[in-house]
């Protein structure tokens, strides 16, 4: 068993990692999923806002790898071959995946400009997403404090998503043929 977890800041491209992986049949595990559960359950409204300080509040209350702590025990009774974990924010949360996959875990960092990632949040409009160039700025300051971009500087390989998605998907699937 593989499992590849995928680092990267809002907009980066670990979404379009997640469709080429579902289309060749790698279940793929979002790191959100646990945040946006915990807030639905809590009746949390989810926006920009809400999810990030909600997830910052929770990292600093129960520790920075809580969140890969709560999604491993629901991989423990997983049996595929190969698993995506999308959305990675830490080492800690690193730490957490390499303390139980071992060597079967491999980091996945992904990398886009800030101006290229803006402009995709506005076109893609998802509900959650910022809507003001500084409400974007803060959405990633407040993702950087988690240990994001240490992570994606720990990876085991980079993609640089700056072209057109059919480079990037087969950079991608490249990628994924290593693991499958």
């Amino acid at each position: 068993m593989w499992v590849v977890g995928i680092a990267g800041m809002r907009a980066s491209g670990k979404g379009l990692f997640s469709e080429v992986a579902k289309k060749l049949k790698i279940p793929v595990f979002e790191m959100r999923d646990v945040v946006y559960e915990m807030m639905e359950n809590r009746g949390i409204g989810l926006n920009n806002r809400s999810i990030r300080d909600f997830a910052t509040n929770l990292r600093k209350k129960y520790g920075y790898g809580i969140v890969a702590k709560k999604l491993v025990r629901s991989l423990e009774k997983n049996k595929d071959r190969t698993i995506i974990i999308n959305g990675i924010r830490g080492l800690e949360e690193v730490e957490v995946f390499r303390k139980k996959f071992g060597k079967k875990f491999v980091l996945l960092g992904v990398y886009s400009p800030p101006d290229i990632r803006f402009r995709r949040v506005l076109k893609r409009n998802k509900p959650e997403d910022p809507k003001t160039l500084k409400e974007f700025e803060w959405a990633d300051r407040k993702e950087l404090s988690w240990g994001v971009a240490e992570a994606i500087a720990m990876s085991d390989m980079l993609i640089v998503n700056i072209g057109k998605k059919p480079v990037i998907k087969r950079d991608i699937l490249d990628f994924l043929r290593k693991y499958k």
